[in-house]
């Protein structure tokens, strides 16, 4: 199992290819997927995180540009919390 910051990593650059190919909400959803395959990441992307993330992946299907999700994909997860995990480094909310 990799460490967490390397999982991280690894799921975001996975999320960046997405989108390099244009495959936006893919993105989203792969990034969300590989975090919770993983204890260490499980729930760092909450259903309210992931949404913002799909409305950048739509502005960006729309021809809006893709900045929004690049930086939604590049954000610091390692400082979200989780208000169903108080305390809880690296998930997201609360």
């Amino acid at each position: 199992m990799k460490i967490r910051e390397e999982h991280l990593t690894w799921a975001k650059q996975r999320a960046l290819i997405c989108v390099d190919m244009g495959h936006f909400s893919d993105a989203v959803a792969f990034l969300r997927a590989d975090l919770d395959a993983n204890p260490l990441t499980k729930g760092v992307v909450s259903s309210d995180q992931a949404m913002r993330g799909y409305k950048a992946a739509m502005d960006a299907a729309l021809g809006r540009g893709s900045q929004a999700l690049t930086e939604w994909i590049l954000g610091d997860l390692s400082r979200r919390r989780c208000s169903s995990h108080p305390g809880r480094a690296g998930t997201v909310g609360g």
